[in-house]
């Protein structure tokens, strides 16, 4: 599981990586942008994408959100 911190948007730092990406969000509200578009999920939302897109995550709410995150890596 991973939880993410309310963090004010201009603190936000993009990131990459090889592979897919899938986030099942479990509790709060979290905005997460990928490439230039943003998404804001609730409880039970997932998403699926290719993690080399650059992507960034923040609560919306005042606690952390929790969520079950699973990447792969490109094959070697």
């Amino acid at each position: 599981l991973i939880h993410f911190h309310p963090v004010p948007a201009e603190k936000v730092v993009p990131h990459h990586h090889p592979g897919v990406e899938l986030l099942y969000l479990i509790e709060g509200k979290l905005e997460m942008t990928i490439g230039s578009e943003k998404y804001q999920l609730g409880p039970g939302d997932a998403v699926y994408f290719d993690s080399l897109q650059k992507h960034s995550y923040r609560s919306l709410v005042k606690s952390a959100c929790t969520a079950m995150v699973v990447t792969t890596g490109s094959p070697s």
